[in-house]
């Protein structure tokens, strides 16, 4: 563990430098989940529970415990919202979580060093979080709005920071030769920013397929592509390789999120295979031994924006028979795996479909 730890460490060295240097980089990276109307629910349902569940600066003078001074309070409420945001973002994309902040820096390391930086750099919002006996309502009301203010601070720059994060490590490319600026640009490019502008007749033709595809046709979809030997050897070959290179964390308390939060981490899976799935019909289509690299799918395939959408269109419908089966490991699993399988099939078949345009 310490071993791996260390290398982690040091690939994730440059990830934190430039989502400190460059703050707009962590900002973009969230609004690219927050797209989706589920997400920024997600979000905002999570500041209004962490401020009822922290000690808010104008708690009452009989609340339970010591009272903190105003360093320690806005130590608090960042941290807070740092450590609820990145284990949204961490989830989302099926990644191991962490009830700490001491648990998610051994899993991520340098994690509580960002934490202590972005304080450093919250400037006026992390001041003057003291109430003094006699103030009027009205400053009570100042240094409450600004303490909401760090909290959504750490919130939203940690539910950024955490898809960073995830695409750093599938990249593992952000290793401690690169650059701020340098791994802060690619690593955007994986997760806020399309390689290239969709192609409206490739949106058009990819619409119009999709279009005709319910639940039952999605089923079909794989039942056809699996009734060739050849191809379901190459599907199945293919979904066993990418599951072993990128396990899904399986949240054990999946039972108790809600139905936005589900959707959420189902669009991400989804939208994920879906690339899967081109991958493997594009290697199809050039002849090649390994799938393709993802910027060479993007380049051939312009439709990225519309992909994500889709993915989230098909999350919606698949979340409730996930969330039915949340309180039940063995049939969640089975019900993800096979979810997995479909939808690569559905990646696969798109391409198909795109490549016949040609």
């Amino acid at each position: 563990m310490g071993r791996r730890t260390a290398v982690r460490g040091e690939g994730l060295a440059s990830v934190y430098a430039a989502a400190l240097a460059r703050p707009e980089l962590v900002e973009r990276a969230a609004a690219a989940y927050l797209r989706w109307p589920e997400a920024a629910e997600v979000l905002d349902g999570a500041l209004g529970s962490l401020w009822r569940s922290i000690l808010a600066p104008d708690a009452a003078p009989s609340a339970p415990g010591p009272p903190l001074d105003p360093e320690q309070k806005s130590w608090l409420l960042l941290h807070a919202g740092l450590l609820r945001g990145f284990n949204l973002a961490l989830i989302t994309a099926w990644r191991p979580s962490g009830d700490t902040l001491e648990t998610l820096d051994g899993l991520y390391p340098g994690l509580l060093a960002y934490g202590e930086g972005l304080l450093a750099r919250a400037g006026a919002e992390a001041q003057g979080l003291g109430v003094a006996p006699g103030d009027d309502r009205s400053a009570v009301d100042r240094v409450t709005a600004r303490a909401r203010r760090l909290l959504r601070l750490g919130l939203e720059r940690g539910y950024g920071l955490g898809f960073l994060v995830d695409a750093a490590l599938e990249a593992g490319q952000a290793g401690p030769r690169a650059s701020g600026d340098e791994a802060g640009e690619t690593l955007l490019a994986r997760v806020a920013e399309p390689a290239a502008p969709d192609d409206p007749s490739l949106v058009a033709a990819a619409s119009e397929w999709a279009g005709r595809l319910d639940r039952p046709g999605r089923r079909q979809v794989l039942a056809d592509l699996v009734a060739d030997p050849a191809a379901r050897l190459a599907l199945e070959t293919t979904v066993a390789e990418q599951s072993r290179s990128r396990p899904l964390a399986v949240p054990a308390n999946m039972a108790r999120f809600s139905t936005p939060y589900v959707c959420t981490m189902l669009g991400y899976l989804l939208r994920w295979w879906l690339a899967v799935g081109l991958r493997l019909g594009l290697r199809e289509r050039l002849g090649l031994r390994e799938l393709p690299p993802r910027a060479l799918v993007w380049e051939r395939y312009r439709l990225r924006a519309w992909l994500d959408d889709q993915a989230y269109r098909w999350a919606r419908e698949e979340a409730g028979e996930v969330q039915a089966q949340a309180g039940e490991p063995v049939g969640l699993r089975w019900r993800l795996a096979y979810l997995a399988q479909a939808t690569a099939a559905l990646g696969w078949q798109l391409a198909r479909k795109l490549d016949s345009r040609f």
